[in-house]
């Protein structure tokens, strides 16, 4: 027969009440956020008669479904434009952007770094305080980098709050491994690129995925930087062909969608939003094991 634990905390009614409550809840919050995916999902896989009826929408239902919208999105060359720079844009943005957080997290991390609280304190004070929309602008403009795919690499490529999270991750290190590698001989890049990095794999891969989310999702910098079509990213081509919708105008993008079906705007909407979702709900799953461990131990130190 089996004992049981004298050191086990019995649950009251009340517990168990308290934990249904908050089972409901959570369930209902999670429900609320997932039913907007599920919408758009069902509602571009749906006939014309099916899109427009009213109610939720959580499932396609058979004999009401149809690939039209993908089919004919697929074949517009705007998409696979967008689809090009945007995945150019969001490699090398997330890139570049872990270079530099990485190479000025690893110094202030150290604390025998003359000005250590001088260069901290300039750092946070970026977090409060920037230059602006209409400077910014200027300096890129001054900097020829207008209309290139590079000034939208660069965007957010200095965050005073994910460098502060990595520098944190890099101060939980042990500080006996570097110590260790010294007398070994190591220097400081030896050290930073084969210890250090390499053990920073969870906050790297966390700070990377929140990067690459938010080039992939950025709309604003491409509509105020790039003015050549050939050089838009996904969620600009998804903007401008929503405006164009909403507005009533037959433009050639939503003619090729429709051509030879009888879709409706709405399905064409919903399709183009899930062609702009599916790459990042593909790769998430594979980085989330690093997501929960790289922002607590992140956080732990300051």
């Amino acid at each position: 027969m089996s004992k049981k634990n004298p050191n086990a905390i019995r649950k009251t009614r009340g517990d168990a009440i308290f934990g249904w409550v908050v089972a409901i809840l959570v369930g209902f919050i999670a429900l609320t956020a997932l039913y907007p995916f599920l919408h758009v999902t069902s509602v571009s896989l749906s006939t014309n008669d099916e899109a427009f009826r009213g109610g939720f929408h959580f499932f396609p239902i058979p004999g009401k479904m149809t690939i039209d919208a993908y089919k004919n999105l697929l074949k517009a060359p705007s998409v696979w434009i967008g689809y090009k720079n945007t995945i150019l844009v969001t490699a090398g943005g997330t890139f570049l952007a872990l270079i530099v957080y990485t190479l000025f997290a690893y110094p202030l991390a150290r604390r025998d770094l003359p000005g250590r609280n001088i260069f901290t304190f300039l750092l946070v004070f970026t977090m409060l305080f920037n230059g602006g929309i209409i400077p910014t602008y200027i300096a890129m403009k001054q900097l020829n980098l207008l209309n290139t795919l590079f000034v939208l690499m660069c965007q957010n490529v200095v965050s005073a709050f994910n460098i502060m999270v990595i520098r944190n991750f890099f101060m939980s290190i042990p500080t006996d491994l570097e110590e260790a590698a010294r007398i070994d001989g190591a220097g400081h890049f030896t050290t930073f690129f084969q210890i250090v990095l390499p053990l920073s794999k969870p906050v790297l891969t966390t700070i990377g995925l929140w990067v690459g989310v938010g080039h992939w999702n950025s709309w604003f910098a491409a509509t105020m930087y790039i003015q050549d079509k050939n050089k838009l990213v996904l969620q600009a081509v998804l903007r401008n062909t929503l405006i164009l919708m909403s507005n009533d105008n037959a433009s050639n993008f939503f003619k090729q969608a429709v051509e030879g079906t009888e879709l409706g705007q709405i399905q064409v909407k919903s399709a183009l939003i899930m062609i702009s979702l599916i790459p990042i709900l593909i790769i998430y799953p594979f980085v989330y094991k690093y997501f929960e461990k790289g922002i607590m131990i992140g956080a732990v130190k300051g």
